[in-house]
């Protein structure tokens, strides 16, 4: 008699009652053979994802246990959404690095969702496949330490935990072939899914990675900040201010990049539990393309969530520090909120996220005066912006529409992101672009990927920038970049 598909997380169905039941399940087997038949008439490979309900385990504990470090790895969380997602091991990838990156995602998901079969022990918008990754902040092609990432990373992940407030489920994903036995395939479904299953089950401190944490600012890192770099800093704010005066542009966003070095590999997954754990209201994220690559960050800045044929966005503008006591941060809000330079930074911000969006969607809704988002070390103002997708619209569409913003890039955007690279002189890689998710459900998140650092070879690349308007002092702005390196800074000391 086999067991239901729900009991299959039973701490007390053993791995042999676990197999009987999912080789008794025919629905499973259906469509293995509908993939293999499918494979076989095109030649092409397929894929069948199974999704299950799974017992509770924070996503992060998960990649810690089932990821390797030498393999594709991805992780996002947003404490206060209640949702985290996990995954590992590259099924497939798309990737680009040309400039119609866009349109390069958008037909090759298209390609891989006409492959795919999906059983799905229960009807959830998180269900299915998912396409992790996201795309680089300029669209020229990508070179020296971001060469791997390219313009566009997207993988199909073999394994993905997410939970969704009180729910865990887990989807795997199987390749077809038009050579391979159905009965071969299902053995291996039943095998990984015991293999997940004993991991997270039988896990004890000696399984855990860590032995690093507080080891101190000098222990096994240093940054390599130039003496000159502040003045560097400040022509480059008043160059900026100059083509201001001179109207080629109303606002520029301009970043500066720091080098640290190691002695040591720093552990990914302990940053990412600081940052998770210091930033509750950020986006934490991480894409690992191999051993030596990493991308992750802890940034306050959504670019969009899509749910169906709903959107949300946010304009994030304007920044001030927080203040020591209770008093003393309400000053600084009421500053901030008063401030005509930040007011008139976010309304660029607002407004130019209307204007893009307007020929995408209707019923476009947002405040008329923003509100104030806070997080540890900094506040911001900040505005929710809701919006109806029109017909025949894809997600993407909207990921490039929306992005770069103002808040990263400036205003008017056609004229900015020309300048920015001449003025920083560095390559942003993929700070400040656009990282997420999405899946065949229409359900899908991207953040806008600041507060953010590459890991490579032996030493991590972290970035931070502040919008540039006419009256912008560039003393003031050096200390805000000062403020916003100090999650990424602080997350080395526990990794």
């Amino acid at each position: 008699m086999p067991y239901s598909i729900f009991n299959l997380y039973s701490e007390s169905l053993t791995t042999d009652e676990l197999l009987e039941s999912l080789v008794e399940f025919g629905e499973l087997t259906a469509i293995f053979d509908t993939a293999s038949e499918q494979s076989r008439q095109t030649l092409q490979t397929q894929l069948v994802t199974v999704t299950l309900p799974f017992e509770r385990i924070d996503p992060l504990a998960a990649l810690e246990l089932l990821g390797e470090d030498t393999e594709f790895q991805y992780f996002w969380e947003h404490p206060d959404e209640k949702l985290a997602i996990a995954a590992g091991n590259e099924i497939a990838r798309i990737r680009s690095n040309h400039r119609d990156r866009f349109n390069v995602v958008k037909s090759h998901i298209q390609d891989w969702k006409e492959r795919t079969f999906s059983y799905k022990a229960l009807t959830h918008s998180l269900s299915g496949l998912h396409f992790l990754g996201g795309f680089s902040f300029q669209d020229q092609p990508q070179q020296h330490h971001w060469k791997a990432f390219g313009t566009a990373n997207f993988v199909i992940p073999e394994w993905l935990l997410i939970r969704d407030g009180e729910l865990s489920l887990l989807t795997l994903t199987t390749p077809v072939k038009s050579t391979d036995e159905v009965a071969d395939l299902l053995v291996h479904v039943r095998d990984r899914l015991t293999d997940i299953i004993e991991q997270v089950r039988g896990f004890d401190k000696s399984d855990c990675p860590g032995g690093h944490a507080l080891n101190g600012f000098e222990s096994y890192f240093s940054a390599n900040v130039p003496a000159q770099a502040e003045g560097h800093w400040i022509a480059t704010v008043n160059a900026a201010k100059q083509r201001i005066s001179l109207d080629e542009f109303k606002k520029i966003v301009l970043a500066r990049e720091i080098i640290i070095r190691f002695s040591r590999a720093p552990e990914a997954t302990q940053m990412l539990n600081y940052l998770r754990q210091e930033y509750p209201t950020c986006f934490t994220f991480m894409m690992r393309l191999n051993k030596d690559a990493v991308f992750l960050g802890s940034t306050p800045e959504k670019l969009v969530a899509l749910r169906a044929t709903f959107i949300l966005t946010d304009g994030l503008a304007g920044t001030i520090s927080r203040g020591n006591s209770a008093s003393e941060d309400t000053v600084l809000e009421r500053r901030l909120l008063n401030s005509e330079k930040d007011l008139s930074e976010h309304g660029f911000v607002v407004e130019a996220i209307g204007e893009r969006l307007s020929n995408l969607t209707h019923n476009l809704n947002y405040p008329s005066k923003p509100g104030i988002r806070k997080y540890p070390n900094v506040q911001h103002l900040y505005t929710p912006i809701t919006a109806s997708l029109n017909e025949d619209i894809s997600p993407l569409d909207v990921v490039e529409k929306l992005h770069p913003t103002p808040a990263v890039g400036g205003f008017p955007r056609e004229k900015t992101v020309q300048h920015i690279q001449t003025l920083e002189k560095f390559d942003r890689g993929w700070y400040a672009g656009p990282v997420g998710w999405l899946n065949t459900n229409g359900r899908g998140e991207f953040c806008v990927a600041i507060r953010s650092g590459l890991l490579l070879n032996g030493q991590a690349r972290f970035y931070a920038g502040c919008g540039i308007v006419a009256d912008s002092d560039p003393k003031s702005e050096w200390e805000e970049t000062n403020l916003k390196l100090i999650p990424m800074m602080s997350a080395l000391r526990h990794a």
